[in-house]
């Protein structure tokens, strides 16, 4: 009878270990599944680095695209600037205007004549515009307008020509009977009237002032009707 007593109490402490057993299992079960998805996470850590690096790539390649594209449109660009400039330099040169000169003087004065001792007989120097079919004597009259200088002229219809009586307040015949004023052009005399000889370009023109029929100035002849 006491052996059975035994028996029953191992038996029954058997059980109850058996049972504490399955317990600590089942216990221990969810420790396992938080590990398996501890470890299913690692693919989606993977895939996420991966997605990165996917994009990073993309971006530099569109970077480098992108860099690529000004190098490209520059070319044009600057092949246009070089053709433009060209294409300016002789417009620069076939728009230089043409200039004639222009002076008045009676240095033949000096010392007979106060006002050409203060100015050393230079009444007016100038460059112009040359105009196509302007004459020596528009040449002077546009001049002595602009400037301010005062200047008296005759007008001869059988000759159709002028006649120059004064400028800045000097006339013929103020110093003798052979004064009056002449012109020359490019050194040269014409002999007739100054309304008559028409400009080229790069003339140089002189009036200028003459107490003895021209001789004092250069000119061999007699002055003429007309300021020759």
């Amino acid at each position: 009878m006491r052996n059975k007593i035994i028996f029953v109490c191992a038996a029954a402490v058997l059980l109850i270990a058996a049972f504490l057993l399955g317990g600590t299992e089942e216990t221990v079960r969810p420790e396992t599944e938080t590990t398996s998805i501890a470890t299913t996470t690692e693919p989606s850590t993977e895939f996420t680095s991966s997605a990165i690096t996917t994009q990073a790539l993309l971006m530099k390649e569109s970077t480098e695209s992108s860099s690529v594209e000004p190098a490209t449109l520059t070319q044009p660009y600057t092949e246009a600037a070089q053709e433009t400039q060209t294409y300016v330099e002789p417009v620069t040169e076939t728009t230089t205007a043409a200039l004639v000169y222009l002076s008045v003087d009676y240095k033949t004065l000096i010392g007979k004549y106060d006002k050409a001792d203060q100015n050393m007989g230079v009444v007016y120097t100038g460059t112009h515009t040359y105009y196509s079919g302007e004459t020596a004597f528009d040449l002077l009259r546009n001049a002595m307008q602009a400037a301010g200088i005062p200047m008296e002229f005759s007008k001869t219809p059988v000759y159709d020509s002028v006649y120059i009586e004064g400028i800045d307040n000097v006339y013929e015949f103020d110093f003798g009977e052979m004064s009056g004023w002449t012109y020359k052009v490019n050194g040269v005399f014409p002999g007739y009237s100054s309304s008559e000889y028409i400009l080229s370009p790069g003339d140089r023109v002189e009036f200028v002032y003459t107490c003895d029929m021209g001789r004092d100035v250069g000119n061999e002849y007699s002055v003429s009707e007309g300021n020759s």
